[in-house]
C-alpha cells in the first residue's frame, strides 16, 4: 500500500501536497497510537500519574538523544523515499530495496554480535542475485533505470539497514519499553518534519501549504505510514531486522504484477524467475532459522 499510495498520490511529475507536512500529521497520528497504548498498559499495571513519574525518571540525555539520531534518519529516509518513487516503478524500488537484507545481515552481525548461519547468507545472496535478473535486461544489455537512481536507492538502502538495525538495538537494550521509546521518536519526527516543511516554504514561496493539495490519496498516504511505522517498531522487538527486509521481499510479488499493468515494469520470463528466487529466498532463510 505505501509504494503504490506514494506513486499515485502523484500529479505530473511532482507531488501537489508537502511531503514534510504528510509525515507531520503521520508522526502525530503514530505519537496519538503509542502513547494510547502506553495509558492502557501502564494503567492496569500502575496506574498513569505513578507511570509518567517513573517513565521521566529514567530517561536521560543519551537515551533522548540517541533516540532523536534514529528519528533524524527515519525522517531523511522518508523524505528519499519520496524522492525516488517520482523516478521509479513500485515493483523495482521494493525490490532493491528488499536487497538491504545483505547489507542488514552485516550491519546487525557488527553491532548487535549476532552470528548468521552459513544456509542463511546463501538465503541472503540468492535473493540479491534474483533482484539483479529482475533489474537486467538482456534484449537491451542495459538496466531498467537510470544509474543515478541506482545511487539513490543504494544510499536509501544503506539508510534503511542501518536505521533498522539500530532501532532493533535499541528497542532491545534500553532501559525503556516499546511505547516509550515510540513516543519519544515520534515527538522528534514530527518536530524534524515542521521545521522541514517550514524551512522549504520560506525558501520557495511557490511550495504548498500546509494543507494545500491533500486529497482522498493524501489521506490514504497518512494512514499507511502511520500504521506502518508502528508495526514495524513491533516487528523489531518481537523478531529483529534480517527477518523484517526478508518479509518485505514477499510483497514483490503483488507489486510486480501492478507495475505491469500500471506503471510498465516490463513482465517477461527473466523478470518473473528473478522474483521467484527473491520469494524462495526468504522461505530458505526461514527455513534455516528454525
Amino acid at each position: 500500500m505505501v509504494g503504490i499510495l506514494y506513486k499515485v498520490s502523484q500529479v505530473g511529475s511532482r507531488y501537489a501536497f508537502s511531503t514534510f507536512a504528510a509525515f507531520t500529521m503521520s508522526e502525530f497520528v503514530k505519537l496519538g497510537i503509542s502513547a494510547s497504548l502506553y495509558a492502557k498498559d501502564r494503567k492496569e499495571q500502575q496506574g498513569l500519574a505513578a507511570a509518567f513519574r517513573e517513565t521521566y525518571s529514567s530517561l536521560t540525555p543519551r537515551h533522548v538523544s540517541k533516540i532523536a539520531i534514529l528519528s533524524a534518519m527515519y525522517f531523511s529516509n522518508n523524505q528519499l523515499t519520496f524522492f525516488l518513487f517520482l523516478r521509479a516503478d513500485p515493483a523495482s524500488i521494493n525490490l532493491l530495496k528488499a536487497g538491504s537484507s545483505a547489507i542488514t545481515a552485516m550491519i546487525w552481525t557488527v553491532f548487535m554480535g549476532r552470528a548468521v548461519s552459513q544456509q542463511q547468507w546463501l538465503a541472503i545472496g540468492l535473493q540479491v542475485c534474483g533482484l539483479v535478473v529482475v533489474q537486467y535486461n538482456p534484449c537491451t544489455q542495459q538496466a531498467l533505470l537510470a544509474l543515478s537512481a541506482y545511487l539513490w536507492i543504494l544510499f536509501s538502502v544503506f539508510l534503511t539497514s542501518f536505521s533498522g538495525v539500530w532501532n532493533e538495538k535499541q528497542i532491545k537494550t534500553m532501559p525503556l519499553s516499546l511505547h516509550e521509546q515510540n513516543m519519544i521518536m515520534y515527538t522528534f519526527g514530527a518536530l524534524f518534519n515542521g521545521l522541514g516543511h517550514a524551512s522549504m516554504a520560506n525558501i520557495d514561496h511557490g511550495f504548498p501549504r500546509f494543507f494545500e493539495g491533500l486529497t482522498f490519496l493524501s489521506f490514504g498516504v497518512i494512514a499507511v505510514n502511520s500504521c506502518f511505522g508502528v508495526v514495524v517498531t513491533a516487528v523489531f522487538k518481537y523478531s529483529n531486522a534480517i527477518v523484517k527486509t526478508l518479509a518485505s521481499a514477499v510483497t514483490t510479488v503483488l507489486l510486480t504484477a501492478i507495475s505491469f499493468m500500471f506503471f510498465g515494469f516490463p513482465l517477461t520470463i527473466v523478470s518473473a524467475a528473478g522474483c521467484t528466487s527473491t520469494i524462495l529466498a526468504v522461505f530458505l532463510y526461514a527455513s534455516a532459522t528454525d
